[in-house]
């Protein structure tokens, strides 16, 4: 439900401020209720004998350019993407159990995000969910994270704000 110029202004900046931010060593960003904090940066030796295995991101959002937009940014950090249109496509996806982190929207047609998150916790598959909104309602971000939501972000957000989701929703579910 993002704008065709807010679209524009999430993809606009992606390849250059994802290249900045995986290359920085320290990485401020600010959480949903304001307070700002730092991520290091880990370096971690990476073994030849085993493939290293890359963290899956879903993304839900029936907007085409912020799902691909998005994605670009997870795969420019070293992640793995997965896109779908809806909530649905999600739960009927042979690959759900390899999702380590969720971003979704908060509106779309037939599921919101909110319904798909509680839908995986009630089906004892929890995935820590990023919701992100370019309709923000107090009540609406009050209840997703009384319920468990990790991350409430009202687009377009910054790929810094994004970025330290991904990393806490990661460090949650153990990838």
């Amino acid at each position: 439900m993002f704008g065709e110029s807010g679209a524009d202004t999430l993809y606009k900046g992606i390849g250059a401020r994802a290249v900045a931010l995986t290359n920085s060593k320290h990485r401020s960003c600010k959480d949903v209720i304001g307070e700002w904090f730092v991520f290091a940066h880990a370096t971690w030796p990476k073994q030849k004998s085993m493939p290293e295995k890359k963290p899956v991101i879903a993304i839900v959002d029936d907007d085409e350019a912020v799902r691909d937009a998005v994605a670009s940014l997870i795969r420019s950090l070293g992640y793995e993407a997965l896109r779908f249109s809806g909530g649905q496509e999600l739960l009927d996806s042979r690959r759900r159990r390899d999702v380590s982190c969720l971003i979704s929207d908060v509106q779309m047609l037939g599921m919101t995000g909110l319904e798909l998150y509680e839908r995986l916790a009630a089906s004892e598959t929890p995935i820590p969910t990023i919701l992100i909104t370019a309709y923000p309602k107090d009540e609406v971000r009050d209840r997703a994270l009384n319920a468990g939501v990790l991350c409430y972000l009202k687009k377009p957000f910054t790929e810094a704000d994004l970025l330290a989701c991904i990393q806490a929703s990661l460090a949650r579910s153990g990838a």
